[in-house]
């Protein structure tokens, strides 16, 4: 079984041909990944043609090709496999959607998401199960109205609690050999980036950052 992992993180544009260009790009980025699948030879006709296509990242590339695209890429890899199905792992699928939402284009960038997180998930038979991870809460009434077997986890949610981050007794562990240990803890979460800070030819000690949604403290050590 293999999978398919992909991020918006970085669709972070002011227009909607900016954002579509660069899901574009990430979405060919991924076919050339698996081009062995092309080169195998078990491709036939307008699948060469499809695969081919998303290759490019051209212009000629539409929103209905784009749309396909993961759906596509998902009946490939189950006819490489032998027939086994895919796993599909979006990482920040609400990035597009918030920086629509800022710029003015969020009308245009729904309908997209939608038509693609339909062709992707929903009506995809190639897929196992899929992951899609975001800041934005899930509505079942909005693009996720037609999904089913949606299970939804939060960070307030007691599934997986056990399975990621730190828990008290090991926080409490640490604290009790360092009280500077939390900071350890913290950048490992990924709270917490560290920059170096050079002066006079001198790497001072980092600047830790504390992000908390937009809001950011700075300490220095």
């Amino acid at each position: 079984m293999d999978n398919i992992s992909l991020s918006f993180a970085n669709v972070k544009e002011p227009t909607y041909e900016m954002a579509i260009q660069k899901i574009n790009l990430f979405l060919s980025k991924l076919y050339i990944k698996h081009i062995y699948i092309l080169e195998s030879g078990i491709l036939h006709g307008s699948d060469i043609t499809f695969f081919k296509k998303m290759l490019t990242a051209s212009e000629n590339i539409n929103d209905i090709d784009m749309t396909l695209a993961l759906n596509q890429l998902s009946r490939f890899l189950y006819q490489y496999y032998g027939e086994k199905k895919v796993i599909i792992l979006l990482d920040e699928y609400d990035t597009p959607l918030q920086e629509a939402f800022i710029n003015g284009y969020w009308d245009q960038m729904v309908d997209f998401t939608e038509r693609l997180f339909n062709s992707t998930f929903k009506a995809n038979p190639y897929m196992e199960r899929a992951i899609m991870i975001g800041i934005t809460s899930m509505s079942k009434e909005t693009m996720f109205s037609d999904f089913h077997n949606l299970n939804i986890i939060t960070t307030t949610s007691d599934k997986y609690v056990d399975s990621f981050g730190f828990t008290e007794k090991e926080v409490f562990e640490q604290l009790d050999e360092s009280e500077d240990a939390i900071w350890s803890l913290l950048l490992a979460s990924g709270y917490l980036k560290v920059e170096k800070v050079q002066y006079r030819g001198k790497t001072l000690k980092p600047w830790y950052h504390l992000c908390i949604t937009n809001l950011e403290n700075r300490y220095v050590f």
